[in-house]
């Protein structure tokens, strides 16, 4: 994986593949619902039911 593919991601102007996704919930240690929320923060935000970020205030 390049560097800057990871930077694209940290950007937000791309996203990773799906089958990419699974692995990256594992080394990150969150869920792949919790890997969707860091992805698309602003889509989490619209939506009721979305699970918090870590260390997100109420």
């Amino acid at each position: 994986m390049e560097l800057s593919t990871v930077g694209r991601w940290e950007r937000g102007t791309l996203t990773p593949h799906p089958w990419r996704r699974t692995r990256i919930a594992k080394l990150l240690q969150v869920s792949l619902n919790e890997l969707d929320v860091l992805l698309n923060p602003a889509q989490a935000s619209l939506s009721p039911g979305s699970p918090r970020r870590r260390g997100a205030r109420s």
